[in-house]
């Protein structure tokens, strides 16, 4: 993913489920941290119920993340694959 390592008490890295509604609703899939080591799990957990899913996106967000993104400080965006 290729992603910098990040300091959890300062930023961390948010992702995005974008559905066929498109970039209008943004639903947050959670938080996540990568390492110095390059390990990087991102577990995804929608906070509400999709239909299909089009795009993701990763931002830098305040710890614990943000409910709307401002996407300012977008690091990625990528279309489902399959």
């Amino acid at each position: 993913m290729g992603l910098r390592p990040n300091d959890p008490s300062v930023e961390q890295y948010q992702i995005w489920v974008i559905d066929e509604r498109g970039m209008e609703q943004k639903v947050s899939g959670g938080v996540f941290n990568a390492s110095a080591d390059g390990e990087i799990v991102v577990p995804i957990n929608p906070s509400i119920d999709l239909r299909r899913v089009a795009l993701f996106a990763v931002t830098i967000e305040e710890p614990g993340g943000t409910v709307v993104p401002s996407l300012k400080r977008r690091v990625v965006i990528a279309p489902r694959e399959g």
